[in-house]
């Protein structure tokens, strides 16, 4: 009867709405990107916020989220622990970045390192000692896997491992054998004093291990020159 009487026109009730103009779609999406990135923002600070409270003691840089609050020399410092291994002949043959402040952490890591990094070189000639300072020092990298080591433990360090390195280095062949240890200092004097690097200039753990691969091969690149100028002087 409705319909009938309307004339079986369509009822106000029933009529499409306009179609929304394109300005209000772009708004939208915009709208819903600036959600998506606030959204972003917030689970990286609870994630910040969890890690901290995990580690109470932590301290974390704003600007270098990497770094960490390091001890040197008596000070602290926010920055990376940079390691290098060398030859007797005074080439880094293996170099790395971390944010541990501690040595004896990443001696096993730095093992593999130099593996890998020999075997890439295609050098097949066996490491007959690794010469490393008390930093390193503990029973797990004392007994791991590898070339032989000398690393003198700290004067309070009282167990059986720790006796039996000291009496190891005793003996005059092995304490001559250790005090070839200071060649790998001279490589980090040539880098301080010499070319006059004494912090990294890079921030975030990737570019700062990019920057210290860098610096390493510069050095390398200076004893190889050295090397080179002095067997011409003496030919």
């Amino acid at each position: 009867y409705e319909a009938a009487r309307d004339g079986g026109q369509q009822r106000p009730d029933d009529a499409q709405p306009p179609p929304r103009p394109s300005w209000i779609a772009r708004r939208e999406h915009k709208l819903a990107k600036a959600r998506a990135r606030r959204d972003a923002a917030r689970q990286r600070v609870e994630q910040l916020t969890a890690d901290a409270a995990a580690d109470s003691k932590s301290k974390r840089n704003v600007t270098d989220p990497d770094s960490r609050l390091l001890r040197s020399q008596g000070a602290w410092v926010q920055g990376y622990n940079a390691q290098a291994m060398t030859s007797r002949d005074g080439l880094v043959v293996a170099c790395d970045v971390t944010n541990s402040p501690s040595d004896a952490a990443v001696f096993t890591a730095m093992l593999a390192l130099l593996t890998a990094t020999l075997s890439r070189a295609g050098i097949t000639d066996r490491v007959r000692a690794i010469l490393a300072d008390a930093g390193y020092h503990s029973e797990a990298n004392l007994t791991c896997d590898g070339p032989p080591r000398l690393i003198p433990p700290h004067r309070t360090r009282s167990d059986a491992a720790s006796q039996r390195m000291r009496d190891r280095l005793e003996q005059p062949a092995m304490a001559s054998l250790y005090k070839r240890r200071s060649r790998v200092e001279r490589t980090f004097g040539d880098i301080k004093h010499n070319q006059r690097i004494r912090r990294l200039a890079r921030r975030g753990m990737d570019a700062v291990v990019g920057e210290w691969n860098l610096i390493c091969a510069s050095h390398n690149l200076r004893v190889l020159h050295a090397h080179h100028a002095s067997a011409a002087t003496a030919a």
